[in-house]
């Protein structure tokens, strides 16, 4: 693997995982580019 990409896991309990969520989407001053896909 290369050592530039690295990668991170995190681990929530039940109390710690969020109860709501917030779409950034429509705040943004323009829309996000696509989504990066990597052939491995």
């Amino acid at each position: 693997m290369d050592d530039t990409v690295r990668q991170h896991k995190y681990v929530l309990t039940e109390d710690q995982m969020p109860t709501t969520w917030y779409n950034i989407i429509p705040d943004l001053p323009a829309p996000p580019p696509p989504p990066c896909t990597l052939d491995v």
